[in-house]
């Protein structure tokens, strides 16, 4: 099986992110870093991949996996970004 190397990754999968809770269940995660707003959208699986990364708005990667230094709030039910 094939498995990427930490180097294969782009630069913003690579960040260590804590993640706040978004707005609403398709935006369930939001970050702000620097005067940057990251989002993470939450897709039509298996139409699509899992998540969409958007920075400012813009839909930048899809992805299925997790990165495993982006770490999800403890309560994400509970939609109220805090910035």
């Amino acid at each position: 099986m094939f498995q990427s190397r930490e180097d294969d990754k782009p630069e913003y999968f690579k960040a260590e992110i804590r993640w706040g809770a978004g707005s609403t269940a398709t935006l369930p995660y939001v970050a702000k870093l620097g005067k940057d707003l990251w989002e993470i959208r939450v897709n039509d699986f298996p139409e699509k991949d899992v998540y969409s990364l958007l920075i400012n708005g813009k839909e930048i990667k899809d992805f299925n996996e997790w990165p495993e230094n982006w770490y999800k709030p403890e309560n994400k039910t509970n939609f109220k970004a805090k910035l």
